[in-house]
């Protein structure tokens, strides 16, 4: 009965810290655009989250290929918004720091 019990308070916390950094990343308090995350971060961490390969991080980093509003979803759930979709595709998501 312990053991559930520290996992539902692990949870509890997860989910508590999910829903902070969501909303921080709202306010502009920890967003930040690809080539900053990516400077922080590396290529092939992020592309192993989304399971891609490290060059198409690059490409969409220079411009060369766009990201799919899917893949912008993607990228926003696996930044733990840090990254918005609205950064990446404001043509779509509209732009929230206006």
């Amino acid at each position: 009965m312990l053991m559930l019990e520290t996992l539902a308070v692990a949870n509890a916390a997860l989910h508590e810290h999910e829903l902070l950094t969501e909303h921080l990343a709202r306010a502009n308090l920890l967003s930040m655009d690809l080539p900053s995350y990516l400077k922080e971060h590396g290529a092939r961490e992020l592309a192993a989250a989304l399971g891609v390969n490290p060059s198409l991080i690059s490409q969409w980093k220079i411009g060369y290929r766009r990201i799919s509003p899917e893949t912008a979803i993607r990228i926003e759930r696996a930044t733990n918004g840090v990254i918005t979709r609205a950064e990446l595709r404001p043509d779509i998501f509209g732009d929230t720091a206006a």
